[in-house]
């Protein structure tokens, strides 16, 4: 007898209207997630990147990876395993690999809201 109960309450309201809306405020949502998710990720065309790096790695040799690939480190992120660098053509997935490059990530997208390096709040 519950699950009969269950059942047709079950049924009743996936024909209301409010099943429709809540539909399509969920579909809404799960695509606006995506679209944030893929903001993330340079294009194939970016030449400047974040690149996020092994933990535990030294700014000295972050360094040498990214000038061996002839990149151009610009700026550490906001971890320590985090660089920004710039390659005069994009870089391919094997530089990459080479590199030992972990993510890469538009560094627009992954700063967010933080202040730049070096600031502070006042």
């Amino acid at each position: 007898m519950y699950f009969y109960g269950c059942t047709a309450l079950t049924h009743s309201f996936l024909q209301s209207p409010a099943a429709g809306v809540l539909t399509a405020g969920a579909m809404a949502l799960a695509g606006l997630l995506a679209l944030g998710w893929l903001s993330f990720f340079p294009s194939a065309e970016a030449t400047t990147l974040a690149l996020v790096f092994p933990p535990g790695l030294d700014e000295d040799e972050i360094f040498a990876r990214i000038t061996a690939a002839d990149g151009r480190p610009i700026r550490q992120g906001a971890s320590a395993s985090v660089m920004v660098a710039a390659f005069p053509t994009p870089p391919g997935i094997a530089s990459l690999t080479t590199m030992g490059v972990l993510l890469v990530l538009d560094p627009l997208a992954a700063q967010g809201c933080a202040p730049p390096s070096g600031d502070t709040a006042r």
